[in-house]
């Protein structure tokens, strides 16, 4: 992160370099990343496309069952690399990273500690009970996070 950015102050467009786009393999994710692709294109930066492995997902050890994190991180990885070779002709415009824990401290470990000036991600207007329970993850990266968070809302409008 640039050393002026802080919470308080917006990035001036030529101040932003590298780009941390989170994904979940939704639709809205795919608009996300065209968006911030094209930001990306206009500014020269670099977009950081990660995927977070959440591992509180659902207590499964309760259902006597183990997650297999290992095959859930190759599957991110293996996915990411499709959105790479699909979205991005210029491999150096991007670069790729699967994590495992709690996506909106990963999201916020991510991008500091890739020196990112600008987090996008998509809203996807969960609500009622869902939202309850589960929270928003932009929602709580927007709220934590140092680093500017431009939201896109995850349906076409």
């Amino acid at each position: 992160m640039n050393e002026q950015t802080n919470r308080n102050t917006v990035p001036r467009p030529e101040s932003i370099h590298r780009i941390l786009v989170p994904v979940d393999f939704s639709d809205s994710t795919r608009r996300t990343i065209h968006y911030a692709k094209s930001l990306a294109d206009k500014l020269d930066a670099h977009i950081q496309l990660l995927y977070v492995v959440p591992t509180t997902l659902v207590p499964l050890e309760a259902y006597e069952l183990t997650p297999d994190y290992g095959t859930l991180v190759k599957w991110g990885e293996q996915n990411l690399a499709k959105l790479q070779e699909e979205l991005f002709p210029d491999a150096a415009q991007v670069s790729c990273e699967v994590k495992n824990g709690h996506p909106p401290q990963e999201i916020i470990d991510a991008a500091q500690d890739s020196g990112c000036d600008l987090i996008i991600m998509s809203t996807h207007g969960h609500g009622g009970v869902r939202h309850l329970l589960m929270g928003s993850t932009t929602e709580k990266v927007v709220r934590l996070s140092s680093i500017p968070v431009l939201t896109l809302h995850g349906t076409k409008r």
